[in-house]
Formats: C-alpha cells, structure tokens, sequence
C-alpha cells in the first residue's frame, strides 16, 4: 500500500481534520449496523477510509506526470508541480523571485497558482 512520506504522515495525521466525506461515511455505518458505534469503531472505520483515499491519491500521483516539489530544485514559469505534503495538489508556478537567507545564502522564491484558486510563495 502506498504511504504518505514519514515527515507527511505526522502532519497528516496530528492535524487531521473531519471533512463532510468522514462524517458520511459514519452516519451510513450507523445506518447499516442500526446499533450505536463506539468511539474505537467510528475510529477505526475513519482510519481504514483514510488510508483508502492517501492510497487513492498516491496511485492518482503516479500516474501523472508532473513533478513533486522539493524546495532544493529550480522550477520554471508555468511549470506545474505537485505537492505530496498537501494531499498530492497540483499548482502552476506563477513567479520567480530572488530570496537570500543568512544561513542559506542566495535563492529563488517561487510563486504558486493552486487550482482552488490560492496563492502562495
């Protein structure tokens, strides 16, 4: 089964948050066992649907051919780019800026387009 990177997976799953899809899927599993749920197996049914989609998502991932964006590359203007870290989201490079950090030294600053229409450098 495909995985979200390790560093990933702890964001992932400290800051999980519940969307309308997990709660669907809860209220459907009451509505089919017609029994109350414990707290572990409305856990377990969320995790188990989780995994499914982060494997969905990765073997979407794979086929397509953008590239992942890993901070120490160059990107072009109008390249696009997918972002493992934020659900496999693709995002058009918009802008290109010189940045300098003490520590770093000199680098470029790109700016993204996602397809839900946010920015961010």
């Amino acid at each position: 089964m495909a995985s979200p990177k390790a560093s990933s997976t702890e964001v992932y799953w400290t800051e999980l948050k519940v969307a309308d899809d997990d709660l669907e899927l809860i209220l459907n599993l009451l509505l089919e066992r017609e029994a109350p749920l414990t707290t572990l197996e409305m856990v377990d049914a969320l995790v188990v649907h989780r995994l499914a989609k982060l494997e969905e998502e990765a073997l979407r991932a794979s086929q397509d051919d953008h590239e992942d964006y890993k901070p120490a590359n160059a990107f072009e203007k109008g390249q696009v780019l997918r972002f493992p870290v934020m659900g496999n989201a693709l995002g058009e490079v918009i802008g290109i800026r010189s940045g300098e950090n003490p520590d770093q030294g000199s680098f470029d600053v790109i700016e993204v387009a996602f397809q839900d229409d946010n920015r961010r450098m």
